[in-house]
């Protein structure tokens, strides 16, 4: 080695162990639910727009909903997500895991919906542990359950080909994220990822850095949505979370997951422009802020 590749060296050395950084955007369907819904059409109805609109404003990556894997609907959502040429990041489905025979059903329905959305390449499901009826506290037992049956759907996914990622509300985030924090305490690493939603995070009275720092490289995937003063805004811009400090977090430890535009309404929200712009302006505020390409 000659003394300029001799001094190079350790630079070079510092170059090659920082963190890959390459995080990938994608469009979460749910606002379109509520869009259709206040139009009075079906998601039927509905999907070939949804599909054109989020194509148009920019987006290559999708994550679908359960509503989107029935028999019944199936056949068009693997049409369109081929005419589009989408790739599908992940299928979202919820249910009771508390209880047991309850968590079986929705084990069950979870298999069968990566299954039939692994056909369209999805390699995530994305799965929601409903709260109890009146949001009354889980007990220690009853998470004991619910990690218990999560590592095991976790198991079974993987054998398939797919990772498992837990989502989670704001009821997940009281008691200083209680039930959240179980969930990363008692489940496998190795069968078990995270998909953070920032803003229910917030909402839940909880700091999103925080909980990225303590599950770190297990997110694999987070919803972004914004909020002023409390209320849900139409777009992903400033607001309430500080969003160029997660873009600063996720560059340091070299995220490589999925940023997910989630839109969602509110009644004080009061859109003033077509959602497909609004889908537009987030996916354009996210490549700013996060420095990637859609």
């Amino acid at each position: 080695m000659d003394r300029r590749s001799f001094l190079l060296a350790p630079l070079a050395g510092a170059v090659a162990a920082k963190p890959r950084y390459a995080p990938r955007i994608a469009v979460q369907v749910y606002v379109w639910t509520q869009n259709f819904a206040a139009r009075k059409i079906s998601l039927a109805e509905g999907m070939p727009e949804l599909f054109r609109s989020s194509h148009n404003a920019g987006y290559h990556r999708i994550s679908l909903l359960n509503s989107f894997f029935t028999p019944e609907l199936f056949p068009q959502t693997r049409k369109l997500v081929g005419e589009y040429g989408f790739e599908v990041c992940d299928t979202y489905i919820g249910g009771p895991v508390h209880e047991e025979s309850a968590a079986r059903a929705t084990i069950e329905r979870a298999r069968r919906q990566a299954a039939t959305a692994s056909l369209l390449g999805a390699k995530y499901l994305t799965l929601n542990a409903d709260p109890k009826p009146n949001h009354e506290r889980k007990t220690d037992a009853e998470l004991a359950v619910q990690a218990r049956m999560i590592n095991g759907l976790g198991e079974e996914l993987n054998q398939q080909g797919v990772s498992l990622l837990i989502h989670q509300h704001a009821p997940e985030m009281a008691e200083n994220a209680r039930e959240w924090r179980w969930m990363l305490h008692h489940t496998d690493p190795k069968l078990v990822s995270f998909n953070l939603d920032l803003d229910w995070v917030f909402r839940g009275g909880n700091q999103p850095l925080e909980l990225l720092d303590e599950a770190g490289s297990r997110v694999l995937s987070t919803h972004i949505r914004s909020s002023r003063d409390g209320v849900w805004s139409e777009s992903i811009g400033d607001g309430d979370i500080d969003y160029k400090a997660i873009a600063a977090w996720m560059r340091k430890h070299g995220f490589t997951g999925y940023l997910v535009s989630e839109l969602a309404y509110e009644p004080r929200t009061r859109p003033a422009r077509p959602l497909e712009e609004d889908l537009r302006l987030s996916r354009l505020y996210l490549e700013k802020t996060f420095g990637v390409k859609a």
